[in-house]
């Protein structure tokens, strides 16, 4: 429990300092969070992201990287963010 616990707390600081995605969108995530659906919140926000071109810090790539690993998701699923992080 600890573990989901503390990659949904990576989800929701993630989803906060990524300031560039709508405020539907953040809601979505956040839905999928609260659902404990921390794979899909975590797919939808990097396609959010990707689809759309939007920048996101290091940090916030930093918690999705972490996220994902603790999630046991494909790499390629938040790697393809790289390009679009920003100082």
């Amino acid at each position: 429990m600890a573990e989901s616990t503390d990659t949904e707390g990576l989800l929701r600081r993630a989803a906060i300092l990524i300031t560039s995605i709508s405020d539907s969108q953040q809601a979505d995530i956040v839905e999928y969070i609260d659902a404990n659906e921390l794979g899909l919140a975590l797919d939808t926000l990097c396609a959010f992201l990707y689809e759309d071109d939007l920048h996101l810090s290091h940090e916030a790539y930093h918690l999705l990287a972490k996220a994902g690993n603790a999630l046991g998701i494909e790499m390629r699923v938040w790697e393809k963010l790289k390009d679009l992080v920003q100082e």
